[in-house]
């Protein structure tokens, strides 16, 4: 019995060499499929990033672009909000050159051009003309 035992391991053994055997064989098969393989992917891999690369600076440029206009755009808006001087503008200018404010201060607060903040102060701010006039009346009367 010990014989057949031996006989019965060794065979065993055989069929455990031949499975490793097989597994090694379709093993390194697909190894090599695979690696035929590879170059095309990476290729195509690196194709890829670079694309994607490009179109990312692409978006970073555009919105770069798009920020600048923005901006531009704002300016030009606070210009012309700072152009748009109605007849309120002027009476608060009035108001404000009463109080004792000062030119700088018209145009920052009122919007007005240096021009006409200068030209608002003379007439209504202290010794105006407009002040004088109005005193020379009340003087007369």
């Amino acid at each position: 019995m010990p014989a057949d035992w031996s006989d019965w391991a060794g065979l065993a053994g055989m069929l455990l060499a031949l499975v490793a055997l097989l597994i090694c064989l379709v093993s390194t098969r697909r190894l090599r499929r695979l690696a035929r393989r590879m170059p095309a992917a990476l290729t195509a891999t690196e194709s890829d990033l670079r694309l994607h690369g490009l179109t990312v600076s692409n978006v970073f440029e555009r919105v770069a672009r798009l920020e600048r206009d923005l901006r531009t755009l704002r300016e030009t808006q606070s210009q012309i909000e700072t152009r748009a001087v109605g007849p309120s503008n002027y009476g608060q200018a009035i108001n404000l050159v009463q109080r004792g404010w000062r030119i700088e201060d018209l145009v920052r607060s009122c919007g007005l051009t240096r021009g006409e903040a200068e030209l608002v102060y003379l007439l209504h701010g202290p010794g105006g003309g407009l002040n004088s006039k109005r005193n020379d009346r009340e003087l007369n009367n």
